[in-house]
């Protein structure tokens, strides 16, 4: 199966643009902060495994994961960050391999587009995806964007942003870019349609 690997900085776009490709027919979506979320769930396999090295210092009242504290933690200590994405990433990437093992045996998608975060960041998924498709904006517009959505502060975006790929690194590894610089979403609508309708075309993807 033809997959295309969708990624963008922080704040650049690409949940919108995934709820774009979603809403496409026969195009199958696979998020990979979806699937964390998923098995970060009480009592799922990287709650479990979060709860065996850090006991309960990652728990809210409720006996679920503080997220937010974790987010912060992570970009504040290399090391967190490291433990941490070292219990998650390799539940994610078996999760999303059988996800996308399910779906080649279907036959029912014309291709599938997986929401990868940190595409560029390591080799694993660049090896796995057969085109990557970057949303690209200006980095001021992500940090603006970043703090009209989510209740954190500027120096935790520049954070985040500074342990993610430079945006000029992304643009050169990069197959296909998308600029959504644009505060008009449906500019960017435009754009995922035209992109999909060009694999289409160019016959890149299993059509029934």
């Amino acid at each position: 199966m033809f997959l295309v690997g969708l990624t963008g900085g922080i704040g650049s776009g690409k949940s919108e643009a995934s709820n774009i490709f979603k809403k496409i027919p026969n195009v199958y979506l696979v998020d990979l902060d979806e699937i964390s979320k998923r098995i970060t769930q009480k009592n799922k396999p990287g709650f479990i495994k979060i709860i065996e090295k850090y006991g309960n210092y990652y728990l809210n009242p409720v006996k679920e994961l503080d997220r937010k504290k974790i987010q912060v933690d992570i970009f504040n200590s290399k090391k967190i960050k490291k433990d941490i994405e070292g219990i998650l990433h390799p539940i994610i990437y078996r999760s999303c391999i059988d996800e996308i093992k399910i779906i080649t045996r279907q036959k029912k998608f014309y291709y599938a587009v997986i929401v990868i975060p940190l595409l560029f960041e390591s080799d694993t998924y660049q090896d796995l995806v057969s085109e990557t498709l970057l949303i690209d904006c200006e980095e001021k517009t992500q940090v603006l964007r970043v703090q009209s959505r989510d209740d954190i502060s500027t120096q935790l975006i520049n954070k985040i942003m500074s342990c993610q790929t430079s945006r000029k690194e992304k643009q050169r590894k990069a197959d296909k870019i998308i600029d959504n610089n644009s505060q008009n979403i449906s500019k960017l609508k435009r754009d995922v349609i035209e992109y999909h309708e060009n694999l289409i075309h160019n016959k890149l993807v299993n059509i029934k």
